[in-house]
């Protein structure tokens, strides 16, 4: 049922999510001084990036 152009919007979709919580998380550890906080938001945002496009392609 998903064509390429479905997918392909869905992965440009989940690659702009990931690069704007990646630059929230950068702010977070340069002005923030919140370098656990930072860190962990990205390492769980690209594993769900990574879980939801797997999920996605699967089905």
């Amino acid at each position: 049922m998903n064509n390429i152009f479905i997918k392909l919007f869905f992965s440009l979709i989940c690659l702009f999510i990931l690069l704007y919580i990646i630059s929230f998380s950068i702010f977070e550890m340069k002005n923030k001084n919140n370098v656990f906080g930072g860190v962990a938001t990205i390492v769980f945002t690209i594993a769900s990036i990574v879980y939801s496009n797997i999920i996605f392609y699967i089905n």
